[in-house]
């Protein structure tokens, strides 16, 4: 037997009419359920069973939190959670008109309606603040937009009135080209200069073409082979069956690198080119027409 079925409620205290701890624990007697299971169905301490029943509200949490108990308690019990709930509420309010605002569980239940109270204030001071804000920003952004306005039709009478100078900026470079067509003395002066600037371009392309010599190449055997010329100019890359000749044109010496040397000869100007290959790999790299 545990310590709260020791204990006892005084009914005269009550006028008469059962608390809500006196029914959770004439129920659970009448169920024939220790004190101890209760608490390990509820998951509460023996402390706070012996406060429920009771009814010692001050030494438990909020009243919401007491709501839970009761509703958990009358499902263990198997009995209806309404008229427990009910109960215990006609209990608080006779609790609180008899011993006033010093008992903690009348102060229990005006908690919540304080907190709302405060929550609903500090909302409408924010909103007001929010509509004030809202109300200098739109009075600032008006005026901006008034200045932006002005701004706007001076500069539109700015640039009408520079409209009869603006157009001969663009034009500048027609004026610069407009003597080479009407005027026919600097027509001729500007031709020769023109012709100048042309001719050394010329000239320096030209011996670049008669630079350009062919080399001949002939596969006798498969081989990988790399031809460049002296400007680095990659002229072929690739691996050559046997049986394929080919001929390359560019700016000597040409760089030959060939993977099998003994399979391939080249020539260069009609005369054969001699290619000293490895003894080992028997790979080869050779300078021609140098």
């Amino acid at each position: 037997m545990s310590e709260i079925d020791k204990d006892s409620v005084d009914d005269d205290d009550h006028k008469g009419w059962e608390t809500p701890g006196i029914i959770l624990r004439r129920v659970r007697r009448e169920r024939g359920l220790d004190a101890d299971d209760v608490c390990n169905h509820l998951g509460l301490t023996q402390r706070a069973l012996k406060a429920l029943e009771a009814d010692e509200y001050d030494k438990l949490p909020a009243a919401v939190y007491v709501r839970g108990y009761i509703r958990r308690y009358c499902d263990l019990l198997d009995i209806r959670v309404e008229p427990v709930l009910n109960c215990f509420e006609s209990y608080y309010l006779e609790m609180s008109g008899d011993t006033g605002s010093s008992r903690e569980p009348g102060a229990a239940v005006e908690l919540p309606t304080a907190k709302q109270a405060m929550l609903l204030l500090l909302t409408l001071i924010l909103a007001a603040l929010v509509l004030w804000a809202a109300g200098g920003w739109s009075k600032e952004g008006s005026g901006d937009g008034a200045s932006t306005k002005d701004a706007g039709s001076l500069s539109a009478a700015d640039v009408s009135s520079i409209a009869g100078i603006a157009p001969e900026k663009p034009q500048q470079p027609t004026v610069e080209q407009s003597p080479a067509v009407t005027g026919d003395d600097t027509s001729a002066d500007y031709g020769p200069s023109a012709a100048d600037a042309v001719e050394p371009d010329n000239t320096e392309a030209n011996p670049a073409v008669v630079e350009q010599t062919e080399i001949q190449l002939h596969f006798v055997h498969d081989s990988w082979v790399e031809v460049s010329d002296s400007r680095g100019k990659m002229l072929l890359v690739n691996l050559q069956k046997a049986g394929t000749e080919l001929s390359l044109a560019g700016a000597p010496p040409f760089d030959v690198r060939l993977g099998y040397g003994p399979g391939v000869t080249i020539s260069y100007q009609g005369r054969p080119v001699a290619i000293n290959s490895d003894s080992g790999t028997y790979a080869a790299r050779l300078l021609v027409g140098k």
